[in-house]
This record gives C-alpha cells, structure tokens and sequence, in this order.
C-alpha cells in the first residue's frame, strides 16, 4: 500500500511539472532597468539617476490622480498598430512628458512583442552620451503604457501641480530682483526665458540680477560658463542681457560673445581674477568637496546662497523673498510690479501669458514645476 502511495504521489509531481512547462511566462509588470553610469565633464549626471531610477519607479506615477487601472492583456484586431508606430508614440510620450524636461533625450533600442503586448526598450541620452536603457510595456493599439503596475494614458499629457503660494514679499521704490540658476539647467533656462522679458520691460526701474547656485550639476562646461556670465554681468553690464539673450538660443557661447561684441580680453582678466578670488578651478578638481560627492561647489554667489536658503534651480528672490510665480513673462511681471511702493507705467505691458520650453530655445511652449537640485 506504502509503495503504491508512494507512486501516486510521483505521478501527480510529475504532472505538475508537466502542466508548468506547458503554462507561458508569468507577465512582468515591473520594467527592466539597466542602469549604465556614465560621466559628463567628470560630473555624474544626478538627475539621470533621478530619472532613471526614480521617474520610472515612483516618479512616473502621476501627480494628476491618473488612477492605476487593471490592464487587459493584448488589443491585437483592427486597433492593433504596428511596431514602429507604437514605440515611436511611446518615446514621444516619454520626451513630452518626464525626459526633456529633464534635458535629456530618450531614443527606441527594441521593440518586440510579448504576451499580447509591445516590450519596449529605450536608450536615454544627455547630449551624445547615454545615461542608462530602460523598458517599459504599451499595449498594440498604443493607447496606454504599463510601468511598475500603473497605468498611463499616451493620449493624455501629465498635469503638473500649481506652484505653492509665494510669501509676501516688502516693498521698495526700486525691487531687486534676483534670480538663481544653473547655466544648463533645463529648468534654470525656462525661468531665465520668462525673467528676462521683464527685465527688458522695467529696465532701470529694477534692480535685477543674475545668480548662481552653489553648486553646479552639469559639470566643468557649467563651470565655465557661469564663470564667464559672471564676468559679463559685473563688468560690462549694458551687454549682459543681449548675451544671454543669445546664449538661450542654442547655448553657443562662443557664437554669442561676438554677436554681443563682449570684450573677449576684458572678460579673461575677469575670468581669471574670480577663479582666484572664488577658487573656482580648484573646487572644480577637488573632487573631495564635491556636494553629495558629485557636484564641485561653485561659490561666487555663495553668501546669497546661504542668507536665502538655496537649494536648486531656478530660485527667485524679489526684494530678498523666494518666491514661486508661474514661469510666465506676464506672471514674473506680476509679481515684481507688485513688489513696487509705486509701480511704473511699465507694469501695464501685456506681456506672454505662456510658459516657455525648457531648455534652450526660443520655439515651443512647457510646464513650469521643475527642478535641478
């Protein structure tokens, strides 16, 4: 009896393994992150790994309420598009909506099918070098992705939250208007994009200037630059603005510095003579003080730094009060006209109610939430 027990009890293991092998894969709903660290100018570049490891995990879960609904598997039929149309759709909405905001660029590998459904995988790429390769999963008619079990509309842009309400802000006959950046910021460049309109507009009827945070995230060509922004804005002042103007553009500096005629011989005494006074060169390569072990401190303007508590890019201070206003030229105008004991005839131009791109250039229009920090 104990033998033929024994046989039963074979016979059904054996069954088991045989209905396994038979069942397909159990369907990943988690995406395939391989992550590939790669540096820009010596700098690890932190908001790829806030992208990569984060957007994709818990940052790609919408802030908007989009609900994470159960999704069937396959849409094959009359609404089934090819693959090249569904991975081309997937990376724009990518782009659109996390990566270039971001400053970085995400580019289809492969595309392939699996389980009813389109396996997806992208490179992403901050100017030629690649950050890291990802994979998500898009159903055949292209009309929802799946990442980490949440479910996104690719029809449906992400809504981004409204700035929290700005402290109120002492006014003066003449507000200074102070704006912290990194030179390469996507978002620094957006904000810079929707200041200066205003400084254009209020002219000598504002005190503004152009700051930095003290640390730079995109490396030594950061370094340089806002060294170089520096010099321009201290010491031949009148072609600051026009210079900036320019280098939003296409962020060609040296295009800019003869479209603007800055004196180049000027500018390299500055240069040189801040390097000396800010250390700049050699917190660039004391890699030991670097914040977070990855970032060179860039001190120029560290004492603003520390009185009004910076910590990313962009920060507007109006009348030494950070501020969040819509990064509009006509909200910026907004704000600062209210900052006014008696505001100018200037403060009633009709200004864009539009938020610009970020990054450079002058085309297209953005959200306005974003951060380098």
């Amino acid at each position: 009896m104990e033998e033929e027990q024994k046989e039963e009890n074979v016979s059904q293991e054996t069954k088991i393994e045989e209905t396994k092998a038979d069942e397909p894969e159990s369907f990943d709903t988690k995406p395939r992150i391989r992550v590939k660290r790669s540096f820009i100018n010596g700098t690890i570049i932190a908001v790829v790994f806030l992208v990569i490891g984060a957007v994709l995990g818990s940052f790609l879960i919408p802030s908007s309420g989009l609900a994470a609904t159960p999704l069937a598997q396959g849409n094959t039929g009359d609404n089934a598009m090819s693959a090249d149309a569904v991975g081309d759709k997937v990376i724009d909405y990518l782009n659109a909506n996390f990566f270039s905001a971001q400053g970085m660029t995400a580019q289809l590998s492969n595309i392939e099918e699996q389980y009813g459904m389109y396996f997806v995988e992208f490179d992403v790429y901050q100017g030629e070098e690649v950050q890291g390769s990802l994979s998500v999963y898009a159903t055949e008619d292209a009309k929802t992705m799946l990442v980490n079990a949440q479910v996104f509309d690719l029809d449906t842009a992400l809504e981004q939250p409204e700035p929290e309400p700005s402290a109120e802000v002492q006014k003066s006959d003449k507000p200074e208007v102070e704006l912290f950046v990194m030179s390469y910021c996507p978002y620094g460049t957006q904000m810079e994009k929707a200041v200066l309109p205003v400084v254009e507009t209020l002219g000598d009827d504002i005190d503004f200037k152009l700051r930095f945070v003290y640390y730079a995230m995109h490396g030594e060509t950061e370094v340089t630059e806002q060294t170089k922004q520096y010099c321009i804005q201290k010491e031949q002042n009148e072609k600051f603005v026009p210079y900036l103007s320019c280098f939003l553009k296409e962020g060609d500096t040296e295009a800019c510095l003869a479209e603007t005629e800055i004196d180049t011989a000027l500018l390299e005494a500055c240069v040189a003579a801040a390097d000396t006074e800010f250390n700049i060169t050699a917190n660039l390569e004391d890699t030991a003080s670097y914040l977070s072990g990855q970032f060179p401190l860039f001190d120029v303007d560290a004492v603003a730094n520390a009185a009004y508590g910076v910590g990313g890019s962009p920060t507007l201070v109006i009348n030494g009060t950070t501020v969040s206003v819509n990064r509009t030229p006509a909200a910026v105008l907004d704000s600062v006209c209210a900052a006014f004991n008696n505001a100018p005839e200037a403060c009633a131009a009709e200004l864009s109610t539009e938020t610009p791109a970020s990054g450079f250039g002058y085309e297209g229009t953005g959200t306005g939430n974003g951060s380098c920090s």
